[in-house]
């Protein structure tokens, strides 16, 4: 008899679910088709006990993101744009504690939803399946 290394798949997320739990410094959002990274931060992370209330969901038109502390909310487009994300890589989940969008690929972590500095933080890193 051959030894099987049979792993349960992952459970793809729909958007508006619960964010599933990590798998050591990665979650598996088949679904999205990709993985988050968790990386320890000294800045501009997110605190770890947030990740269980953050909801998984897909752009909608019209969100508003915080680039940095001594800016202004601007619609996530304009964002994208100031920051010359292409339109191919503008695709992945918008993460979201309640109604407040928490992270954008290829943006981070929104400025006002950034753990304090001092404390212990993960920087959230989406890496879209090739």
């Amino acid at each position: 008899m051959v030894a099987s290394s049979h792993r349960a798949a992952p459970v793809p997320v729909e958007p508006e679910e619960v964010l599933p739990p990590a798998t050591g410094r990665r979650i598996a959002l088949p679904g999205w088709g990709g993985v988050l990274h968790l990386q320890p931060a000294r800045s501009d992370g997110l605190a770890p006990e947030r990740l269980a209330r953050l909801t998984v969901r897909a752009r909608t038109g019209g969100e508003r993101f915080q680039l940095a502390a001594n800016s202004v909310p601007r619609n996530l487009k304009k964002q994208y744009q100031a920051c010359a994300v292409p339109a191919w890589q503008r695709g992945g989940p918008l993460l979201y504690d309640g109604t407040q969008l928490v992270f954008v690929p290829g943006l981070g972590v929104d400025a006002r939803e950034r753990a304090p500095a001092g404390e212990v933080q993960l920087r959230l890193r989406w890496e879209p399946r090739r």
